[in-house]
């Protein structure tokens, strides 16, 4: 018995319009935004063929609006779960985010942020420290009264030790509002950061001693910077012309302590 060879065919029922839109949205978003919205128009058409031109207008405008705000919902949800060490971190387009979630693992999901995060310059870092302070009333002011008040509650008995703690992330402007104070009250600013950094505002001399490892008495190693920081300070505003007023001495300090750290 003789067996006829069949030969099967593989045919394509997309058609060429479909076939050029095999392309994730990922890539749509590296292209200029003219291009990524006409290939979506394009797509809407031939989704929607049996309206008219203007309907396809109204109706595709439409779209865009309440599909926008529903993706960059969605996007961020899925990042703050999957990769929740990038979620607050800046610099990142949309395009990287897309990436990361199509990648094969973690790892490269991971490298991808990395590389995609925005390196801002020391340069425009430092023009933001030196900038006018925006809303002071609102900030700057409300601050200064709030840590008076507490200052003034201050028992030995209740607390340890009079001090207040600025929380926030990087870039969130804690040290933008010591930089302020300092025009108003005298202030100490030593930066801890790390030994490598190279980024503003720069590691303070004091910081390896600060940060010593393996500390037998700590009481007694900070108590000494401390008391030599304290009493040089008195000594600095001792030695300063009685005539002169506020704002004048607390400039001559701000000039000496950014030349001496």
């Amino acid at each position: 018995m003789k067996h006829k060879k069949v030969h099967r065919t593989a045919i394509s029922t997309e058609s060429p319009q479909s076939q050029a839109h095999e392309r994730t949205y990922s890539n749509l978003e590296d292209e200029p935004e003219g291009n990524r919205i006409n290939d979506l128009l394009s797509r809407f058409k031939n989704l929607h063929a049996a309206l008219t031109d203007p309907e396809i207008d109204d109706s595709f405008t439409s779209f865009l609006e309440d599909a926008k705000e529903h993706l960059d919902d969605a996007l961020k949800i899925i990042i703050l779960r999957k990769y929740p060490q990038f979620h607050d971190q800046p610099g990142k387009t949309r395009a990287a985010l897309l990436r990361a979630l199509e990648a094969k693992s973690d790892q490269e999901g991971c490298a991808i942020f990395a590389e995609a995060v925005r390196q801002v310059s020391d340069q425009v870092i430092k023009e933001g420290y030196d900038s006018s302070f925006l809303r002071r009333d609102i900030i700057f002011s409300s601050a200064l009264r709030t840590f008076d008040e507490y200052s003034k509650q201050w028992k030995t008995i209740t607390y340890l030790a009079p001090y207040v703690t600025l929380i926030g992330h990087s870039m969130a402007g804690k040290t933008r509002l010591l930089m302020e104070m300092s025009q108003h009250i005298c202030v100490i600013f030593i930066c801890l950061g790390p030994s490598d950094s190279n980024g503003y505002p720069p590691r303070s001399a004091l910081a390896d001693y600060m940060l010593a490892p393996n500390l037998i008495n700590s009481d007694t190693h900070y108590t000494i910077p401390v008391a030599a920081i304290f009493r040089a300070v008195v000594k600095f505003f001792n030695r300063q012309d009685g005539r002169m007023n506020k704002e004048e001495r607390l400039k001559e300090w701000n000039d000496y302590i950014e030349v001496a750290s």
